[in-house]
């Protein structure tokens, strides 16, 4: 440990003074917070955070003798524990901050609700022109599956299965959730997929997830399924994805992440039809609230103590 008081170093990508270094500032007044790469005496630093779109955050980790933990600003983290320079002793905590769980409640039930009242298709009718009246599926006639049952989603399913939806969940692991049919593992996955008319993807991304939505996975959906991804961009083959809207087994997919962002100009995805793009604002953290939790986190680490919600690094998540 340095015998000056310890710092903090902030690594977001974007260009400072930034909104969250302001935030934390206000959150941790008597801790000195640095923003990358004004990195001062690299001795000093004992805590960092690093958001997913900093570029290459290894350039200031190895600088840094005496860090004691990191934090990510963000509910994502492969980027993160997948960096080799971070030491496998260090703890890492995750934000759950609970406006960005009411974010993503938000999200998921007005992506989920429109889809079930066809309004994307009302969207194709409009740009054409036509005038295409349908009576409304009742909701317990249409299975919703949430891919991956963290903390951010559980509210949204709930309150779904509330609602009147029959909610299927798919996990890694067998777990009993009250009025929901739960599947599990490889074996679990296309019986899964094959009762689901919307399907909503919140997986981490690990060697296990990348690529999970292949096109025979796609293919156990039942056609005129709609996809929802709110998880990681590259849990998906986009290219088997493509394929499903073209031949109509997919109706439409809603994505709000992708495998490189900002998703490039000439992407298939932009003039697709029937995909809805959004910039990955689902659950975007405020930083006016989820300060509040990282500077906690922030103590924790500076007194010996894991952060609120530790990764798991070996998991993945």
């Amino acid at each position: 440990m340095s015998a000056s008081a310890p710092a903090v170093l902030l690594m977001t990508g974007m260009k400072p003074p930034s909104r969250w270094g302001d935030a934390l500032r206000r959150a941790m007044p008597d801790i000195a917070l640095r923003e990358w790469p004004a990195l001062g005496d690299p001795r000093e630093v004992e805590v960092i955070i690093v958001s997913k779109n900093q570029p290459e955050p290894g350039d200031a980790i190895r600088q840094l003798p005496n860090l004691r933990g990191a934090l990510i600003l963000g509910a994502g983290v492969d980027h993160l524990i997948r960096e080799p320079t971070l030491a496998t002793h260090l703890p890492v905590g995750r934000l759950v901050d609970p406006q960005q769980v009411r974010g993503i409640t938000e999200y998921i039930l007005v992506t989920v609700i429109g889809i079930h009242r066809d309004f994307p298709h009302f969207v194709r009718m409009k740009q054409e022109g036509r005038w295409d009246f349908r009576f409304p599926t009742f909701p317990e006639e249409r299975r919703i599956g949430f891919m991956g049952y963290g903390s951010m989603v559980q509210e949204s399913a709930e309150l779904l299965a509330r609602l009147g939806y029959p909610v299927n969940l798919w996990a890694r692991r067998a777990r009993a959730e009250r009025g929901m049919a739960c599947f599990a593992g490889a074996e679990g996955l296309h019986a899964f997929l094959a009762r689901t008319d919307i399907l909503l993807v919140s997986l981490p991304l690990t060697e296990a997830t990348r690529r999970i939505l292949d096109a025979p996975a796609l293919a156990a959906l039942p056609r005129g399924a709609s996809l929802v991804n709110i998880g990681r961009g590259e849990v998906i083959d986009d290219d088997a994805l493509l394929a499903a809207l073209d031949s109509g087994h997919v109706a439409e997919a809603t994505l709000d992440v992708f495998e490189v962002e900002p998703l490039r100009a000439d992407h298939p995805y932009w003039r697709h039809p029937r995909v809805m793009i959004t910039p990955h604002v689902a659950g975007a953290p405020h930083p006016d609230s989820a300060a509040v939790q990282l500077a906690a986190d922030v103590r924790r680490l500076l007194r010996g103590e894991p952060p609120a919600h530790p990764v798991d690094r070996a998991a993945g998540y």
